[in-house]
């Protein structure tokens, strides 16, 4: 009964971090391609960009392209740690966003670096 417990709660975090991934993948795409107009919610959000539209239109898509492949590897990496078998469900879920923490960080500083480049 307890590993049917925790093979339910496996497959139900496998779903959310790929549902997230997905989420991540899509909102990139739209800022990639430009699609998102400045807003209080969705991308770097800064007041250089907030100031400059077309400030924001370049510095988003450069992050937009990141943040996909910070989606996929999310993606992957849930999917990876999903399939070993021996792993505990606590260890899976602290491992999978413990990456995504990683991810999330080093996508943040990228796109601060590049709006500082581009903002000379």
């Amino acid at each position: 009964m307890a590993d049917d417990a925790a093979g339910t709660v496996r497959i139900i975090s496998l779903a959310l971090f790929l549902a997230a991934s997905a989420s991540l993948i899509i909102v990139g795409e739209l800022l990639a391609r430009k699609r998102i107009r400045p807003n209080r919610y969705i991308g770097v959000r800064i007041p250089a960009t907030m100031r400059n539209p077309d400030l924001w239109y370049l510095v988003n898509a450069f992050a937009g392209k990141r943040l996909i492949w910070v989606g996929a590897v999310l993606a992957m990496l849930a999917i990876g740690l999903f399939l070993v078998q021996r792993m505990a469900i606590d260890a899976y879920i602290r491992v999978t966003l413990l990456g995504f923490v990683v991810l999330a960080v080093a996508y943040t500083v990228a796109a601060l670096i590049y709006v500082r480049a581009v903002s000379r």
